[in-house]
């Protein structure tokens, strides 16, 4: 981290600890004959080496942590704007798990990121329904990430995108979550104030997942006892639950 403001418009560098700073300053730093961090002082750089194997523009360059995924799981705001900056597309790119970024936004709670990737996706008219869906293993939604980690912002933002019963995809393993709801996701992960604005705007609390489990079902599973008391007053058939039974039926 530079003493100096980032602007827009800097050349950033990042160590292989996941410190950011100008290109300029760290060059001084490694010129000047120091191999380490100047913020942690780990050893990031054997005298041999090229510090040029760390900077931020050579984006697909597997050895440089500053990739436009792992800047958005550290949250470093002004690496992902520079980097959609000199390439667009770059928000539509997946890592090695099938993830776009406006995934792993939606999975860190980088509210910020996460505006910024749609105003880039939007401005590119990229279906942004379409581009975050998490493909290769549970077919998240980048709303479904919001709302397990219960960040009620995201959720606000992303409800424009995607509509609010919209499912996960069915991977036949019999997992409770297998075709849930965002609102699934909020009730199993305990986010209150997720699961109460998803009522809000329509969530379905009689919708099973694909295993057939309900919300409240999920709750209870996860002893989230304040969310299982909002959902039971919002069930219509609550039969099996009144009699101790939790799973589905």
């Amino acid at each position: 981290y530079c003493y100096e403001e980032f602007e827009d418009a800097d050349d950033f560098e990042c160590t292989p600890c996941g410190h950011v700073f100008h290109h300029a300053c760290l060059d001084v730093w490694i010129n000047s004959g120091k191999h380490t961090c100047p913020f942690c002082r780990k050893v990031i750089l054997p005298a041999s080496r090229d510090p040029r194997r760390y900077k931020c523009n050579n984006y697909d360059n597997h050895q440089n942590p500053t990739n436009i995924w792992q800047a958005v799981e550290k949250g470093y705001y002004w690496i992902v704007a520079a980097i959609l900056r000199r390439d667009g597309r770059k928000a539509m790119e997946r890592n090695a798990n099938g993830e776009t970024p406006l995934l792993v936004a939606a999975s860190h709670g980088q509210t910020e990121i996460v505006q910024l990737l749609i105003s880039k996706m939007t401005s590119l008219n990229i279906n942004i329904g379409d581009a975050g869906m998490y493909k290769y293993r549970n077919g998240q939604s980048p709303l479904h990430r919001a709302a397990a980690r219960g960040s009620a912002n995201d959720v606000r933002d992303l409800l424009v995108y995607f509509p609010v019963n919209t499912r996960s995809a069915v991977k036949g393993w019999g997992d409770p979550l297998d075709g849930a709801t965002p609102l699934h996701y909020a009730a199993a992960n305990g986010n209150m104030e997720t699961v109460r604005f998803l009522l809000a705007k329509g969530a379905n609390p009689n919708h099973p997942t694909e295993t057939g489990w309900i919300a409240l079902g999920l709750a209870i599973r996860s002893k989230h006892w304040d969310i299982a008391r909002l959902l039971y007053s919002q069930t219509s058939n609550t039969r099996r639950y009144d009699d101790g039974f939790v799973g589905p039926g």
